[in-house]
C-alpha cells in the first residue's frame, strides 16, 4: 500500500518536471518563437472582386508588429501589441489569442467604409465611419459605397461628419436607403444633397434634422413610383413639407 502510494508521489511530481523541462529545452532552441501573424477582420462588407477592402491596411500593419517575431510567445508582450493595433484609424477594436507553438491569431473589428470620395480612377478615398480616411484605392479596388465628388466633404472633417450623419439616419431599406443613394453632394449656400441611384432625381435635404426630412421623403417616393410621376427634384429642405419639381417643370 505504501509502496503504490510511494510510486503515485513519484509519478505526480515527475511527469510535471519532465513536462516542464521539455518545454523550457524547446524554448530555449526557440521552437515557441513568433513567427507567423494570423488576421481576421470583422469588416464583412468586400469590394466588387470580394478581395477585401482592408488588404493594404493590414499589410502595412503586419510591418509595423515585424519586431515582435521572433519572440517567445511565452515572452511576446501582448499589450504592445495591443496598443499598436489599436493605433490604427481603421480599427475599433481587437482581440489576441496565442495560437500554440509559433503563430499570434489577431481578431480586428473594423471601423465600416459608408462614403467614397472620387478624386479620379486611381484615387479613391474611403471614408470610414468614424470620420477618418484610408489610403487611396482605384477603381477595381474601390468597394460598392455611395460616392462623392465634393472637396470639401473630402477635406473639411465637419462638413465628412455631417455627411456621414445623413447616411447613417437614412432608413435601413426601402426607396430612399443607403443602397438606392449613389451620390451625396453638398452646397454651402443649400446643404446636403443626394442623387438616387439609376434616377436622375435629386433630393435636397439641406444641413440637419435628416432623419425626419428622410423619411418624408420616403413617402414620397413611394407616394410618385406609384402614381409613375417623373420628378426630377425633392427638396425637403423646408418646414415640415416637400417641394416635388416635375421633370417637365423648368
Amino acid at each position: 500500500m505504501l509502496k503504490n502510494l510511494a510510486k503515485i508521489c513519484l509519478t505526480l511530481i515527475l511527469i510535471p518536471g519532465l513536462i516542464a523541462g521539455a518545454v523550457w529545452y524547446l524554448n530555449e532552441k526557440h521552437f515557441f518563437d513568433l513567427t507567423e501573424l494570423d488576421f481576421k477582420t470583422e469588416f464583412s462588407r468586400e469590394n466588387r472582386s470580394g478581395k477585401p477592402i482592408l488588404d493594404n491596411e493590414i499589410s502595412l500593419l503586419s510591418k509595423k508588429l515585424a519586431e515582435f517575431k521572433g519572440t517567445s510567445l511565452f515572452e511576446v508582450n501582448l499589450e504592445k501589441i495591443q496598443q499598436t493595433i489599436e493605433s490604427e484609424n481603421w480599427v475599433k477594436s481587437v482581440e489576441i489569442y496565442r495560437e500554440w507553438p509559433n503563430k499570434l491569431k489577431i481578431v480586428i473589428d473594423a471601423y465600416d467604409v459608408v462614403l467614397l470620395y472620387w478624386m479620379n480612377e486611381k484615387k479613391i478615398f474611403p471614408i470610414l465611419e468614424n470620420n477618418r480616411l484610408l489610403e487611396p484605392l482605384t477603381v477595381g479596388q474601390a468597394p460598392d459605397r455611395t460616392i462623392t465628388i465634393e472637396k470639401k466633404i473630402f477635406a473639411e472633417s465637419k462638413v465628412r461628419k455631417k455627411a456621414i450623419d445623413l447616411l447613417n439616419s437614412l432608413p435601413a431599406a426601402g426607396s430612399f436607403s443607403t443602397s438606392k443613394i449613389s451620390e451625396v453632394g453638398y452646397d454651402p449656400k443649400e446643404g446636403f444633397w443626394t442623387e438616387l441611384l439609376n434616377r436622375e432625381l435629386r433630393v435636397k435635404l439641406g444641413n440637419e434634422n435628416f432623419e425626419s426630412k428622410s423619411l418624408r421623403v420616403s413617402q414620397v417616393l413611394d407616394y410618385i413610383e406609384n402614381k409613375q410621376i417623373e420628378a426630377r427634384v425633392i427638396d425637403a429642405n423646408l418646414s415640415q413639407k416637400v417641394l416635388v419639381r416635375l421633370r417637365k417643370e423648368p
